[in-house]
């Protein structure tokens, strides 16, 4: 039955061939500067438009990890330092997968930190050069790696690459006197096939020209919500269970090998079939090296059966911890959005979890896994505003303030979507249903806004009762601190504090700052608007 099996799997692989590989090489050419999602929607199109064309797929397995993903590789890139999630292991077998040499978009320096650790044998004492040093030095590295098969990892390159890595870049490779030669620059000197070529750029959203996009393969290392939990739950775990956390990376490392030596009596099994004659029954030699093969088979099984049961025990005594990671990585993703505000303001991922070791290390102790949690969730999100303030504009502290409450609001499903595009973008058309009630004190633009706020839901009916109540609302807006009044009539009992800043710019968007300080003293407390003062010694002991 086994053999069967086995055989029909072989059946629908060898059938559904040519569409997967068909989806696999276009995700290698085309989807590695892409975030995740994107590269979701493309392979799904691909496989809509293959299924349509008649192009046997088979639609479970029609992708790049499904293809060409190699579990035993993949784990030795995970000992190795390649974050967990599926957008980092689809980038790594891009990378082992692809004619042209990588160019990593990596701000938070994980493909960086990874090629350094799987490539440290092959590396050598000039393996590493930064883009900003100079031509010479980039010369003879590069010489050097090619001659003799060394890898070479070109850091910090900006969105203009230098012209004297067009001919590795193209691989202008020519036979001479049976011997591969390149020419770099003025010297045509021997290519070693083993030589390897990685570059790095740290710059968060680089704008490479077509030119230089055809001669890499341009490889999105962002780092993504999923990868960032795993790395921090890591951490929170190693400090907390240091146990727990050194038997699960033991267990993985065994694994992996155990896969290795596996993948080994597998292959051994079928050189020695392959090898065998017409009648493999009167081979003696063959016969007893499959038994043994069979048995050394099975013990690794077995083992690795038992290593499996007490990985998921492991697991879940690290589950615990997750809420703690998964708040966390919120966080990161909230100071990253700073850029956007200031481009000045940028964080590293060593400095984030850094700040994050020492609020696991001088939080309050508990006994109780969910009590100890919230000790550290709140001194770690105190800590990060803190050090955050004292590098930012003081215009900009109570922006963050605020990002910071809706990035955890978002994180936990407590926010509508719509009402919070409606703070920041305002009406999206000018469309309004209803006449304006009384244009002496309501200007179109604020009837545009009561108008368009009415199609959020909690504020259904606002425009109809503005009109049927103009003299309350006619008071509401007089007032010289509407921030600090209920909203008139049922909006007093309709609306929550979120709501109110929705109400305020609709009507006196000049108190939307007082009330957006209410909004974050009941979210996370009165600490959290108002700035800590600069200290001198605290910013020397946190460089």
């Amino acid at each position: 039955m086994l053999r069967s099996l086995v055989g029909s799997e072989m059946c629908i692989r060898d059938r559904t061939i040519t569409g997967n590989v068909l989806v696999a090489a276009g995700s290698i050419g085309y989807l590695g500067v892409f975030v995740a999602q994107y590269r979701l929607d493309l392979v799904d199109m691909w496989k809509r438009k293959l299924l349509e064309l008649g192009v046997p797929t088979n639609m479970a397995t029609a992708s790049l990890r499904g293809t060409l993903e190699d579990p035993v590789k993949v784990q030795q890139w995970a000992i190795q330092g390649l974050p967990a999630d599926g957008l980092s292991i689809e980038n790594a077998i891009m990378m082992d997968k692809a004619r042209r040499w990588a160019l990593c978009i990596d701000p938070q320096r994980q493909a960086n930190r990874w090629i350094r650790k799987k490539e440290e044998k092959s590396l050598g004492e000039d393996g590493v050069v930064k883009a900003s040093d100079s031509s010479t030095k980039l010369q003879r590295a590069l010489e050097s790696s090619v001659r003799f098969g060394r890898t070479l990892l070109l850091e910090n390159v900006t969105e203009n690459i230098d012209p004297s890595l067009e001919p590795v870049l193209l691989k202008q490779i020519f036979k001479q006197g049976g011997t591969d030669m390149i020419k770099l620059g003025d010297s045509v000197i021997a290519y070693d096939p083993s030589f390897k070529f990685y570059m790095t750029t740290n710059l968060r959203n680089p704008h490479y020209t077509p030119e230089v996009s055809v001669k890499v393969s341009l490889l999105n290392f962002m780092i993504t919500a999923n990868g960032l939990e795993e790395q921090l739950l890591g951490v929170v775990v190693g400090k907390e269970r240091p146990d727990c956390e050194e038997k699960k990376t033991l267990l993985v490392e065994q694994n992996a090998q155990m896969k290795e030596e596996l993948t080994q009596v597998e292959d051994n099994i079928l050189a020695l079939l392959e090898q065998s004659g017409p009648d493999i029954l009167d081979e003696d030699t063959l016969i007893n090296a499959l038994d043994e093969s069979g048995k050394m088979k099975a013990e690794i099984e077995q083992k690795m059966k038992e290593a499996d049961i007490t990985e998921r025990e492991i697991d879940r005594a690290r589950e615990e911890y997750r809420p703690c990671a998964y708040r966390s990585q919120l966080l990161f993703f909230c100071i990253t959005e700073l850029g956007n505000v200031d481009p000045m303001y940028q964080y590293s991922l060593s400095w984030f979890k850094n700040l994050f070791l020492g609020s696991i290390v001088h939080s309050m102790r508990a006994d109780a896994v969910l009590e100890r949690m919230g000790h550290i969730n709140r001194h770690f999100t105190y800590s990060l505003y803190e050090n955050v303030c004292r590098g930012i504009l003081e215009k900009h502290k109570l922006l963050f303030s605020m990002t910071l409450v809706v990035k955890l609001l978002q994180g936990y499903d407590k926010l509508d979507p719509l009402e919070w595009r409606y703070i920041l973008a305002g009406p999206p058309s000018i469309d309004c249903p209803l006449p304006n009630p009384d244009p002496s004190w309501i200007t179109d633009k604020m009837w545009i806004e009561i108008s368009k706020a009415a199609d959020l839901e909690k504020f259904e009916g606002l425009d109809q009762d503005v009109t049927d109540n103009i003299s309350e609302f006619k008071k509401y807006f007089d007032h010289d601190e509407p921030d600090k009044i209920s909203p008139p009539g049922i909006w007093a009992d309709r609306l929550g504090l979120f709501q109110e800043l929705i109400f305020l710019r609709a009507f006196r968007p000049d108190k939307l700052l007082p009330k957006m300080a209410q909004f974050i003293e009941e979210a996370q407390g009165h600490k959290f608007t108002t700035p800590p003062v600069f200290d001198l010694l605290l910013s020397l002991i946190h460089i």
